[in-house]
């Protein structure tokens, strides 16, 4: 049975900059940045923002498209075993090297569909960094319903989104991949009014927009 398009593209992605990179480097560049101190830095940001919002000690937060753990390691770093961790990838590379470096009672699940891997209204926050970004509008409802299903009442879903005005560079990217019909992962946008929309059909309320925040602009929503 043929993969989605998700997991075809990235493991696809990963394989190329580990044929190609140091490990350390391609491990980075798989999830965007050049390299493993730039992935740091992007973390203690992503860290930095969930603090705003409530996440601390005592808290539960599972973390969808882990990615290669940068954000696993601010955590395990800050909060240690005080915080409940649980990351998901579509990529074991990069889940075996985000275990790695992470707080030994951590969790981490391969996956290759959009479900959460854990009882309902068990975590205080889930986050999507660069999630949404690559995925096509049905793939994002279903991780919607996902998120509102494993989230406490008062939990709050914080993902990271591209909108063609504010990004023009990776519009301009994924026109000319387009044009040149290359096989990369894909790149999708979309815009506050249009995730309004997601955040009432999906029954959460929107507790903050925030344009450009981390360079990719952000959403919070709250399950009431």
């Amino acid at each position: 049975m043929a993969k989605p398009y998700y997991v075809r593209d990235h493991r696809r992605a990963v394989a190329n900059f580990l044929a190609t990179l140091p490990r350390d480097v391609a491990m980075a560049r798989s999830v965007g940045p050049p390299n493993l101190l730039e992935l740091e830095r992007i973390a203690k940001v992503q860290l930095a923002l969930l603090e705003e919002f409530g996440f601390g000690a005592g808290k539960a937060l599972i973390d969808v498209g882990c990615g290669s753990g940068g954000l696993a390691a601010q955590i395990s770093e800050r909060f240690g075993e005080t915080a409940t961790y649980l990351g998901t990838d579509i990529v074991p590379e990069l889940l075996a090297f985000a275990k790695a470096r992470s707080c030994q009672t951590y969790r981490f699940e391969l996956v290759e569909d959009c479900v959460i891997p854990a009882p309902a209204a068990s975590a205080d926050f889930v986050t999507l960094f660069s999630v949404f970004t690559h995925l096509r509008r049905a793939d994002i409802a279903r991780y919607l319903r996902e998120a509102r299903r494993v989230l406490r009442p008062g939990g709050k879903l914080v993902f990271s989104y591209i909108e063609r005005a504010r990004h023009a560079k990776f519009l301009l990217y994924t026109i000319a991949v387009t044009m040149l019909r290359r096989r990369k992962v894909e790149n999708h946008f979309t815009s506050a009014r249009e995730i309004e929309r997601w955040a009432r059909a999906s029954e959460f309320a929107v507790e903050a927009i925030l344009p450009g925040r981390i360079g990719h602009s952000i959403a919070v929503l709250r399950k009431p």
